[in-house]
């Protein structure tokens, strides 16, 4: 079993020069945005705020932010690679690329939103810490990232052994953290802020879902490093993969925990 020690989201693994990586980022957006767009309509957002994405991706909350603030408002969207964010409509962002572990100066925020991005950092409390920083007083710091929960008890074996081979092999190339998101609210607690609370909301995997989608296509990147490394035989990710194809597919995907907080009126 072959080790990545510096190993990097978005280089070694799911690099935006890969094949398929922008459909892949798509159907996750569409499985986890309309949760992800309760969560901060009921935050309230409104016009005139300054809000940070951080780890945008392709962009689409920081899209639906920037509708929310309007004109007065304004919403810097960052990733690693900003390509998928240039492709689209960035006309309302203010679009930087940057490496979350060493930002540029961006300023406060009355929001700072992060999703599916912590939990594969190898340096993710220094990066929270950093994120935290940037909340000016009485803004807010969501968090949304990865709960595994569900796939350990899926119906099926190949399925779930393919999922936790996965998660392993992203744990030894990259550093995720699988249940990641339900760690959130005690790292925000422990940074001073208050008003902490969480939600979890968990998919369907159905036949013709995005989230199906998402799966099958992040199994065409992975599933070759993990057979060539030992991390999962060729014949159970055969079977895992007619899985997410079967029309009698009827299974839970990994949850996404939501974690909101605020920073005290007066300050941390």
């Amino acid at each position: 079993m072959v080790t990545m020690e510096y190993g990097r989201y978005g280089r070694e693994v799911f690099g935006p020069h890969q094949q398929g990586e922008l459909a892949r980022l798509q159907a996750l957006a569409a499985a986890y945005d309309p949760s992800s767009f309760r969560r901060l309509t009921a935050l309230g957002v409104r016009p005139g705020w300054r809000c940070l994405d951080a780890g945008a991706g392709c962009g689409t909350v920081s899209r639906w932010l920037a509708d929310q603030v309007g004109a007065q408002g304004e919403v810097v969207a960052c990733d690693l690679h900003t390509r998928f964010l240039r492709e689209g409509d960035c006309t309302r962002l203010t679009v930087v690329e940057c490496d979350l572990a060493a930002p540029p100066s961006l300023g406060m925020f009355d929001l700072v939103h992060v999703r599916f991005t912590l939990s594969h950092m190898r340096n993710r409390d220094a990066v929270l810490s950093s994120l935290v920083s940037l909340v000016r007083p009485g803004g807010r710091l969501v968090i949304s990232d990865g709960a595994d929960v569900a796939t350990p008890l899926s119906p099926n074996r190949a399925f779930s052994t393919a999922m936790l081979a996965q998660w392993n092999y992203l744990y030894q190339s990259i550093g995720s953290e699988k249940l990641y998101g339900l760690s959130c609210p005690d790292l925000m607690k422990q940074r001073g802020l208050e008003d902490v609370n969480l939600s979890l909301d968990v998919p369907p995997l159905a036949p013709g879902t995005v989230m199906t989608s998402f799966w099958k296509r992040t199994f065409q990147q992975t599933v070759p490093a993990m057979v060539a490394e030992g991390y999962l035989r060729e014949e159970t990710a055969v079977v895992a993969q007619e899985y997410l194809d079967s029309p009698d597919l009827c299974d839970l995907s990994v949850g996404m925990a939501t974690t909101c907080g605020r920073v005290p009126p007066d300050g941390l």
